[in-house]
């Protein structure tokens, strides 16, 4: 009776230890309180898009400056364009219900296509919670 009191605890162990560690790894939560929209919807190279992020959760979400990138969508793939380099790589957060805009310019010699701006480490500060978030798509017109 007790060894099979002892294989319950253990079973329990391991599966409370696989769920903390499931939430410690980086995922694409559909339920994760972050919404990421781009405008306008249609711009030429070398113009600038207003990147808003959108918070609808309870806790305080943070991001690094520099750790976004702009990708385009070719062959039904998301490839990578450009990523901002340089400057302070602070962190950046994104208070609960609360917005924060970011202006990106789009590269001159950015080629006609559909794109998109990915935040590949988002974090949650109160839980260990770690996933990407990609904005809505838009197009860009060569120049």
């Amino acid at each position: 009776m007790r060894s099979a009191v002892w294989r319950i605890s253990y079973r329990a162990l391991a599966i409370c230890f696989l769920v903390t560690i499931a939430g410690c790894t980086q995922s694409t939560d559909p339920v994760f309180p972050l919404q990421v929209n781009v405008s306008p919807q249609l711009v030429s190279a070398g113009e600038t898009v207003t990147v808003e992020l959108n918070n609808s959760g309870l806790s305080v979400l943070e991001f690094r400056h520099n750790d976004f990138e702009l990708q385009r969508k070719i062959s039904g793939l998301w490839s990578y364009v450009w990523k901002p380099g340089g400057g302070f790589d602070t962190n950046e957060v994104v208070l609960p219900g609360g917005k924060l805009s970011l202006t990106l310019a789009i590269p001159a010699t950015a080629p006609s296509g559909t794109y998109r701006v990915l935040f590949p480490r988002v974090s949650e500060q109160s839980s260990s919670r770690i996933t990407e978030r990609a904005s809505n798509q838009f197009s860009v017109t060569a120049k």
